[in-house]
C-alpha cells in the first residue's frame, strides 16, 4: 500500500512525496494543543515544574534557558471497524538561538489496534439491528418471525441505515425508536391482505450496553495494553518514583477521536482505564480523563499538511545551500580562469 501511494505520487509529478503514517500527523497537530515555548503559558508550566522539582525560579532552569518537560499523549482512535492507540510524545529541545531557540519535536513511541473488523462503529450497528428484530412489534415474536429466512438486501441496507441513526440517538438519549415503513414483505411475515408491515421498535441504552459489551470491552482494549506496556518501560528504566503503585501516571493525557468514540459506554470504558493508570482530569475533557480536542480527519490533513511544509523548507534551504556552494565554487574556478587567460595572454604579448 506504502508503494502504491508512493508510486501513484511519481506518476501526479510529485517527486520529493513522503508517507507519514496517521498517528505521526495527529501528533503534529496535537502539539498545537499545547503552549508552545515562548509563550505565557509555556512559561507558567516550566516554572510549576520547577518548582515541584524543587529547582531554582529564574526561569533558566540552571542552565541559561528554560527547561520543560515533554508531554506524553495518548490518541485513540474508534472508528467505524477498529480500534486503535497511538503513544506520542511531545518535546522541545533547545537549538540555540543560531538556530531558532525552541523546536516542537513530535515522536511516536508505540501503538497498538484492534482492527478484525469486529470493534467500531459499524459493529455497533449491527447490534442495533439486531435489537430491533428482536423487539420488532410486527415481527419480533416467534410466530410472527418464524417464516422471515433472511434478509433481503434491500431489507439489510434499510435496518442498517435505521441501525444507525438510533446509535447515535442514543448517545444522547436513554431509548431510541427504530422504525422502517413497509419493512416486511406480507408473503413472508404472515400478515395478510397483501399488505405490508412496518418495523417498529424501541430499544433502550441499557438494552444496547449490555447487548455490545463484548465490542465495548475491546475498544478499551488497545489503550489498556499501550499503557500497560508503557507502566512497564517506566518502571524498567526507573524514570517512576512510584513504579509500584497502581495508580501510577504514564502519560499525560489520553485524546479519544472517532464517530465510535462519541458513544457514551466506549468513553466510560476508556476513562476508567485512563483513570487506573492515573490520568488526570483534562480541561475541556467534559470532568474525565478524556480529552476531545481534536477532528480525526481535520487532524490527520493538517499534520500531513505541517510534515509537507517542513519537508518543503529543508528541502528549499538545502538545495539553495547547494546552489550557493556550487555558485562559489564556480566563481572561485572562473577567477582562476581568467587569471590563467591574463597570464597567457601577457605571455602571448610579451
Amino acid at each position: 500500500q506504502r508503494k502504491g501511494v508512493l508510486d501513484a505520487a511519481r506518476v501526479a509529478g510529485l517527486s520529493h512525496a513522503r508517507v507519514v503514517s496517521e498517528a505521526a500527523a495527529v501528533g503534529v497537530q496535537l502539539a498545537r494543543r499545547y503552549p508552545p515555548p515562548g509563550t505565557a503559558g509555556w512559561d507558567a508550566k516550566a516554572k510549576e515544574e520547577r518548582e515541584n522539582a524543587g529547582g531554582d525560579d529564574d526561569g533558566d532552569g540552571g542552565g541559561g534557558k528554560k527547561k520543560r518537560s515533554p508531554e506524553r499523549v495518548v490518541v485513540v482512535d474508534v472508528g467505524a471497524r477498529n480500534a486503535h492507540a497511538s503513544l506520542i510524545k511531545i518535546s522541545y529541545p533547545y537549538l540555540g538561538k543560531a538556530k531558532g531557540g525552541y523546536r516542537t519535536r513530535v515522536e511516536v513511541l508505540d501503538a497498538e489496534w484492534e482492527d478484525d473488523g469486529g470493534v467500531g462503529g459499524r459493529a455497533l450497528d449491527g447490534v442495533v439491528a439486531a435489537l430491533a428484530l428482536a423487539n420488532d412489534e410486527n415481527g419480533g415474536d416467534a410466530e410472527k418471525t418464524k417464516k422471515i429466512k433472511k434478509l433481503t438486501p434491500k431489507q439489510h441496507a434499510r435496518l442498517m441505515r435505521a441501525a444507525k441513526k438510533a446509535k447515535e440517538t442514543l448517545s444522547a438519549n436513554r431509548d431510541a425508536v427504530v422504525s422502517i415503513v413497509d419493512f416486511h414483505d406480507a408473503a413472508k411475515s404472515g400478515g395478510g391482505g397483501g399488505a405490508s408491515l412496518d418495523l417498529r421498535a424501541v430499544i433502550t441504552r441499557d438494552a444496547f450496553e449490555a447487548a455490545a459489551g463484548d465490542i465495548i470491552e475491546r475498544a478499551a482494549a488497545p489503550l489498556r495494553r499501550l499503557l500497560t506496556r508503557a507502566r512497564a518501560d517506566d518502571a524498567k528504566k526507573k524514570k517512576n518514583k512510584n513504579k509500584n503503585a497502581a495508580a501510577a501516571r504514564v502519560v499525560d493525557a489520553v485524546e479519544i477521536v472517532g464517530g465510535a468514540a462519541r458513544t457514551p459506554a466506549i468513553q466510560a470504558a476508556l476513562n476508567a482505564v485512563a483513570t487506573e493508570f492515573g490520568v488526570g482530569v483534562v480541561r475541556g475533557g467534559g470532568g474525565d480523563a478524556l480529552g476531545r480536542h481534536l477532528n480525526m480527519e481535520e487532524a490527520t490533513a493538517m499534520g500531513a499538511a505541517a510534515v509537507a511544509l517542513n519537508a518543503s523548507y529543508a528541502r528549499t534551504i538545502a538545495e539553495g545551500a547547494g546552489a550557493k556552494k556550487n555558485a562559489a565554487k564556480n566563481g572561485k574556478g572562473g577567477r582562476k580562469g581568467g587569471k590563467a587567460s591574463k597570464e597567457d595572454a601577457s605571455s602571448s604579448s610579451s
